[in-house]
């Protein structure tokens, strides 16, 4: 039976890493994952999906506006194995209720990566229906600073974090450190150095 799973963590986590990980896992075995991003995401070269570690894979976009069945009827996936989604935070609640019945129309899982929550510790929309509708949740951990694991997305601006401003404002290092609940609430971002 097809399911949808939810897997999220805090930047840096890996989670990028992990859906490419996982494309080539059903590639090895001669099924047929297909791959879509959302269109929020512009870190990356168009149309990829691209790990920390330099890894990426192409992948097909998912806009705002975009009606989830329309586009997923619009490519092959009569012999798709599994859909996997990156940055599906930024997804629609309307996109992640699209998706479910997509789910339970053809039988097919969708796996979908992103962050829970955003830098103010507030759930996303789109990972708010995630969290109400999946079939399975998983935490990729990431790790903080000290050591502990990450469970917070502080946005840094010139090395003090910040905890107002616009929900969504796309980038990674150097405008968002992973840190623990502790760290975050103080807005330390690193240790103490030592004179």
């Amino acid at each position: 039976m097809a399911k949808l799973y939810f897997k999220y963590g805090t930047m840096g986590s890996g989670k990028s890493l992990d859906l490419i990980r996982t494309y080539y896992n059903y590639k090895e075995r001669g099924l047929s994952p297909h791959c879509f991003n959302s269109g929020v995401d512009t870190r990356s070269k168009e149309n990829y999906i691209e790990s920390r570690t330099g890894d990426k894979l192409k992948a097909k976009i998912i806009n705002t506006e975009d009606d989830i069945k329309q586009l997923f009827n619009r490519f092959s996936l009569e012999n798709c194995s599994v859909i996997l989604i990156d940055e599906s935070q930024f997804l629609t609640a309307k996109h992640i209720d699209d998706i479910k019945d997509f789910i339970m129309e053809k039988d097919i899982s969708v796996l979908c990566y992103g962050l829970k929550t955003n830098f103010t510790s507030k759930l996303f929309d789109g990972s708010k229906r995630l969290i109400e509708i999946s079939d399975v949740q998983e935490e990729i951990k990431g790790i903080c600073w000290c050591g502990k694991k990450a469970t917070q997305n502080a946005r840094v601006v010139r090395g003090n974090v910040v905890y107002t401003g616009e929900e969504i404002q796309i980038g990674g290092n150097e405008s968002y450190v992973p840190l623990c609940f502790k760290h975050y609430r103080e807005g330390k971002v690193k240790a103490d150095i030592e004179k």
